[in-house]
Parts: C-alpha cells; sequence; structure tokens
C-alpha cells in the first residue's frame, strides 16, 4: 500500500516538475525586469530594492535553466 502511494506522488510530482522550472524562469526574468524598472524610476530606497530584485530573479532564473 505504501509502495503505491509513494509511485502515485513520485508521479504527479514529475509530472508538473516541468512547469515548475518554467515557472522559475518566469517569474526570474518578471523580477528582473521590475529591478531594472525601479533603478529607471530612483524612488529613495528602492535602489537597494532593485538590487535585491535584480539578484534573486537572476538566481531563479539561472536555477530554472541550469535545472531544465
Amino acid at each position: 500500500m505504501e509502495q503505491k502511494l509513494e509511485n502515485i506522488i513520485d508521479n504527479g510530482l514529475e509530472s508538473i516538475s516541468q512547469y515548475l522550472y518554467m515557472a522559475s524562469i518566469i517569474l526570474g526574468a518578471i523580477l528582473i525586469l521590475l529591478g531594472i524598472f525601479l533603478i529607471i524610476n530612483k524612488r529613495g530606497e528602492s535602489n537597494r530594492n532593485a538590487l535585491i530584485c535584480i539578484i534573486i530573479g537572476s538566481v531563479a532564473l539561472i536555477s530554472g535553466i541550469v535545472q531544465r
């Protein structure tokens, strides 16, 4: 019974893994664009927030590409 349940969960996670990698790439690109937008507008503290967005976006983008 446990083996059957484990196989069902493994198959389910394996079937959605491709979509999670694509979501990581898309989210990374959105964060990079948001960071660039914040740098262009130069709103007080947003330079620090923009750099954080760009760094996290870059990590998500690279992670999605490498895992794919």
